[in-house]
């Protein structure tokens, strides 16, 4: 099995951006299956976000990490822990920063809908970026929101690209056509 030697920064899996909208990122391949809106949710429980203030991007090698491939079924099961535990630690920061702008211990603190709330204080997530993006090393443990405060993990849930699919809009990976691109066969 290949086995990933460099620890996964959290800079290449969460970006959170001054208006609070959460971009997640995925070597993943979204063929119709739906991981888009698994990965979602996933990602908008953890952060305690709306789904509809998450963007996945799935696949774009600009952009992605480096990933094995979509096949055989596995890609929740490969993906979904790394985007929770991505997830969490940017949660955990977001905590972290909101204690010393808020002057409030981080164990006082907790989440709710993309903002960080206690002693009668909010600040939202997006006026936690500044100038300083979230980063890091994503540590091999860290605490996961509990399954009771999960929102959409779990649960049916629209595709968030269902518009998109039925108008015709959604570009999947073999719809991509680049200049100079190669095809093999």
């Amino acid at each position: 099995m290949w086995d990933r030697r460099e620890p996964e920064r959290l800079e290449q899996r969460i970006r959170v951006d001054r208006d609070g909208t959460v971009t997640a990122l995925s070597g993943k391949i979204d063929f119709g299956q739906g991981l888009r809106t698994a990965f979602a949710q996933i990602v908008a429980d953890e952060l305690d976000v709306p789904i509809e203030r998450v963007n996945m991007v799935l696949g774009d090698t600009d952009q992605v990490p480096f990933d094995f491939g979509t096949f055989g079924s596995h890609s929740v099961a490969q993906e979904a822990p790394l985007l929770r535990k991505a997830a969490a630690f940017a949660r955990r920061q977001l905590i972290a920063r909101a204690s010393t702008k808020l002057g409030v211990s981080g164990e006082k603190l907790d989440t709710d809908a993309g903002a960080v709330v206690g002693r009668g204080k909010r600040v939202l997530y997006g006026e936690l970026i500044d100038s300083e993006p979230l980063a890091g090393v994503i540590p091999d443990r860290v605490a996961l929101m509990p399954e009771t405060r999960r929102k959409y993990a779990g649960r049916p849930t629209p595709h968030v690209e269902a518009r998109d699919i039925v108008t015709g809009q959604a570009t999947f990976v073999a719809d991509v056509r680049l200049p100079n691109m190669a095809r093999g066969a």
